[in-house]
């Protein structure tokens, strides 16, 4: 099982690591704000080659089944006590 993306010239198709799911809920979610974050990153987005266009695709294929790993209440959890952390840090 994989992603699979597609333009109108391009096709890519990543594979999806092999974890034990927990809790899939949100992971749609951080699919496309992962992928997003890296497109927007791109220079120019009308002209993304393959190779990259596979990189990300990696990128939010393996971000996505990351969070899958532990029950999302405790994965936010962490995620905000280490955004405290920073915040604390940072002030």
């Amino acid at each position: 099982m994989g992603q699979k993306f597609t333009t109108k010239i391009k096709k890519v198709v990543t594979t999806t690591p092999d974890i034990k799911a927990v809790d899939t809920t949100g992971a749609g979610d951080a699919f496309a704000g992962s992928f997003l974050s890296k497109l927007l990153n791109q220079k120019n987005i009308d002209d993304i080659s393959t190779e990259e266009l596979g990189e990300m695709s990696a990128f939010a294929t393996n971000y996505a089944s990351l969070t899958t790993t532990k029950k999302q209440e405790l994965f936010l959890v962490t995620l905000q006590k280490k955004s405290i952390k920073l915040l604390i840090y940072f002030s």
